[in-house]
């Protein structure tokens, strides 16, 4: 089914879904681009998102979100980062409304790295090492990784007897939402270097359509980052004709084996050779907005399509592979980026104009996840999220940074 049919049929009179996570806001955009009337639920229920919809604004992250659901109109409802950790409360929320998503069993597989690296080896595709002990210095680089992970947070180098980095241990425990994982337990991974990066897919019936990549940017400093946390990300890439045609062995292959459904990432560090696959977010990823603000496409349609129907889309606008001509702005680039907080503080009363006057044009904001005036923050915690069109990635870093840079001086020096 052609595209712009597929966004009719899916959101022929304005259907509502309800939106779960740590921070819904770029979801709930994305659902509004393509025609639903979004509900939400998530730890910030910042000015934007209570813009666009009727939110809630949960206290405990996760468990509150149960109740939230149970609160809100009965309708489909959809889930965005750090659920996935939680798969049996996913199964609970599933019993309450119809999920258009991927339930507990289907988590705790694609979750598992053994299982994904199994996978991919057993397509006869390039694998990390994993382990579930800390491996012998004479291995190489490795990561230590929390089995919950999210953002990036809790990730750290192996350098001697396993346990936490103090400084990483702290903004773990100020932000629990985001980065908790209760049993303490971590996995090591190989390391491997080349570009960060995150590919997003539809899936259904054991298949997937690649519908784009994105650079991940990781500890940017410039952000407020540090370590290896999640800071933005650019897109789309343009990719040799090898490394799509490896995306999409990947994306099928993750498919056929731990039957996903809908929308999931696939991070990876992608090398001249080979790309090398991190984890699988089994939902709505951050990098989706990146992909429709460039392309001008909404993602949510076929999600729905493939979660309600099982039905993959018959195309899709996907960016040519790098050695084919490419018209001077025929696909735009676009970008996004967090901002950290650099030190405790209060969000200034006119924070609220100061957005506005950046935000001339509400369909492609340039500042997103606006907090509320006299909010108090403290150092190191996600405040607001910046996005930026150009015509080249270089150019969209650029504007991002000069953005960045207006953005916390406006929050006083934040």
């Amino acid at each position: 089914m052609p595209m712009n049919e597929l966004s009719r049929t899916i959101a022929t009179g304005g259907s509502q879904v309800l939106i779960l996570g740590v921070s819904a806001r770029a979801a709930v955009f994305s659902a509004v681009r393509a025609g639903f009337h979004p509900l939400a639920a998530d730890r910030f229920a910042d000015e934007d998102l209570a813009a666009a919809c009727d939110c809630l604004r949960i206290d405990s992250y996760p468990e509150d979100l149960e109740s939230a659901a149970k609160a809100l109109p009965p309708c489909p409802w959809l889930y965005t980062g750090g659920l996935e950790n939680y798969p049996q409360l996913v199964d609970r929320i599933a019993d309450q409304r119809v999920l258009w998503g991927n339930p507990g069993r289907v988590l705790r597989e694609v979750r598992n790295p053994f299982r994904v690296a199994e996978t991919l080896r057993s397509a006869g595709l390039p694998a990390l090492i994993v382990a579930a002990e800390p491996p012998g210095a004479a291995g190489g680089a490795w990561l230590q990784k929390p089995c919950r992970s999210g953002g990036g947070r809790g990730i750290e180098f192996v350098s001697g007897p396993p346990g936490e980095h103090r400084a990483t241990r702290d903004r773990n425990e100020r932000f629990p939402g985001q980065a908790r994982a209760p049993s303490r337990r971590f996995y090591y991974q190989q390391y491997v270097a080349g570009t960060p990066c995150s590919a997003v897919f539809v899936g259904a019936r054991g298949q997937a359509v690649w519908l784009g990549a994105t650079q991940q940017l990781i500890g940017a400093s410039w952000t407020g980052a540090r370590g290896f946390e999640y800071a933005g990300s650019l897109g789309p890439l343009d990719l040799s004709p090898a490394h799509l045609r490896q995306w999409e062995r990947i994306g099928n292959a993750l498919a056929a084996r731990f039957a996903l459904s809908g929308l999931f990432g696939v991070d990876a560090v992608m090398t001249e050779k080979a790309i090398w696959v991190v984890e699988v977010n089994p939902r709505y990823t951050a990098s989706i907005e990146v992909i429709e603000l460039a392309c001008g496409v909404a993602t949510m349609s076929p999600h729905v399509l493939a979660c309600r129907d099982g039905e993959l889309p018959a195309e899709w606008p996907a960016v040519s592979p790098r050695d084919a001509p490419r018209p001077l702005g025929a696909t735009p680039r676009a970008g996004k980026a967090i901002i950290y907080a650099q030190s405790a503080g209060r969000v200034p009363a006119d924070f609220d104009d100061f957005a506005r006057r950046l935000n001339q044009d509400p369909a492609r904001p340039s500042i997103a996840d606006l907090p509320p005036c006299g909010r108090e923050f403290s150092a190191g915690e996600p405040l607001v999220t910046v996005l930026a069109c150009a015509p080249t990635l270089p150019a969209v870093v650029e504007s991002l940074q000069q953005t960045t840079l207006s953005v916390q001086a406006a929050l006083g020096g934040a």
